[in-house]
């Protein structure tokens, strides 16, 4: 059925009140002018931007300035009605808004043979959105005379050799916690292919202020990931695994012996079955004591604070000895909860990953475990996310950092759009910033596709 004479209104809204920075795998932020080399991209990407407005609240404020700072001489010799006092009329003009649309402006008219050479400007001298603290001088923080092994005192005998190195940014993805496994010295130099994404060690101190998402189509690759490189010892983890078998074996015979002490009495309430224990025959009072029995076997598990991400102890490893960050993000995972997802049938890597305040989003887990982590999040309890991107719709959780993985190879533009409108939906004051790990995804954002998949799909759902 057709609309001949229906009348079109169409609701644009995007605001710029905060920086949301865009930041690519080598921690540098991403803005058109240091992603499209081509002069055409550059024109396209404009166009696009123009009629997509939300875009600009992806485009870092800072970058902007240093950018239209730098061509401006450019500016005053070819276009000197783009120059400042020129284009802005008064002072109230010169908004977050105003500025992300001069920037627009100027880029679409910056002349095209000077464009190369401005691009080779732009990409010398960007810097990291983030200055690593291993850029910082050594500095001696106490001076011994003696060695301290155990309760052992003893004088330095040996010469000085170096074991390994573990500065506060370690890129080694083998080394681990206890330096004993490590024999050679450690590069830093070089970035590595998990810098910046190192979630549960040297990088956790950068996601601040609120919880984080990973997007990824394998999202438990991504799980793996983080517990390899969160670096607990061996004996740790093995100790971990152990309880949660020995959980989970106690908690599928305390569901089987509950469910026959039921079939027995007809009683569902365990708080009935106490009132009536004396009235139970010898066979089922002996029952209920096993049940008891079984239930006090079920062992508290819980991590050390070091391996918490964000927690002082954490950060006086991976990080600063000296002074942390004071808005990083730490989970809070109550304890009914971690013991509710220990007795649940999921795989023991989704019960060490929650013990890091890090929660799996996927449609293939267990119905329980979903609802906790759904609560958790709404709580704003878990450190992290890691999400497929069916969880993109319809997600109203409170988040100040997104990750999106090198394996969303198919995701649509309009599905990144979607993604990244999840973040930065708390306090103005707060810091924002979506992480992309294949630039591949920056060109889909930031260029016109030649379809909409979402909007053909609806076409076809309300025409059938």
């Amino acid at each position: 059925m057709k609309f001949t004479n229906a009348e079109i209104h169409t609701i644009n809204s995007y605001e710029c009140k905060k920086t949301i920075s865009l930041i690519n795998k080598d921690k540098y932020t991403v803005l058109p002018h240091v992603l499209f080399e081509n002069h055409t991209d550059i024109l396209a990407c404009v166009r696009n931007c123009q009629t997509n407005k939300t875009i600009l609240r992806y485009f870092n404020l800072k970058e902007i300035i240093i950018f239209i700072e730098t061509v401006m001489p450019i500016i005053r010799e070819t276009i000197p009605l783009l120059s400042i006092p020129t284009y802005f009329q008064s002072i109230e003009e010169i908004t977050m808004n105003g500025i992300k649309l001069y920037y627009l402006t100027v880029l679409s008219s910056l002349p095209a043979n000077c464009w190369s050479e401005i691009f080779e400007n732009a990409k010398k001298t960007h810097t990291t959105y983030w200055r690593d603290n291993e850029n910082e001088c050594l500095k001696k923080i106490k001076s011994f005379d003696k060695a301290v092994i155990g309760n052992v005192s003893t004088e330095f005998s040996l010469p000085l050799t170096r074991i390994v190195s573990l500065p506060q940014r370690i890129s080694n993805t083998n080394q681990i916690l206890n330096t004993s496994s490590a024999t050679s010295p450690v590069s830093t130099s070089i970035p590595s292919s998990t810098d910046g994404v190192l979630l549960t060690t040297v990088d956790a101190h950068t996601l601040t202020d609120g919880a984080t998402i990973f997007f990824a189509e394998d999202v438990d690759k991504i799980g793996r990931f983080l517990i390899h490189q969160s670096k607990i010892p061996e004996t740790v983890l093995s100790k971990i695994a152990d309880k949660i078998v020995l959980n989970q074996r106690n908690q599928e015979q305390i569901e089987v012996l509950s469910k026959l002490i039921d079939d027995k009495i007809g009683k569902d309430s365990e708080k009935e079955r106490k009132i009536e224990k004396e009235n139970f025959t010898p066979e089922i009072k002996r029952m209920i004591n096993s049940l008891d029995d079984l239930k006090s076997t079920i062992q508290t598990i819980s991590l050390e604070m070091r391996y918490i991400p964000n927690t002082q102890p954490h950060q006086m490893i991976w990080w600063n000895a000296e002074e942390t960050v004071t808005n990083a993000f730490v989970p809070n995972i109550d304890q009914c909860s971690a013991e509710e997802v220990m007795g649940l049938n999921v795989a023991p890597q989704m019960k060490m990953l929650l013990l890091m305040g890090i929660g799996v989003f996927s449609n293939e887990v267990n119905e329980r475990y979903m609802e906790i982590m759904k609560r958790l999040a709404l709580e704003e309890r878990l450190y992290l996310i890691i999400a497929n991107c069916d969880f993109i719709y319809g997600m109203n959780y409170q988040m100040c950092h997104a990750f999106f993985g090198k394996d969303l190879k198919e995701m649509t533009q309009q599905k990144i759009i979607q993604a990244i409108g999840r973040i930065g939906r708390g306090n103005i004051q707060q810091e924002y910033t979506i992480r992309i790990r294949d630039d591949d995804i920056f060109k889909r954002l930031f260029l016109p596709q030649d379809r909409n998949v979402e909007a053909e799909n609806m076409c076809r759902l309300f025409v059938s």
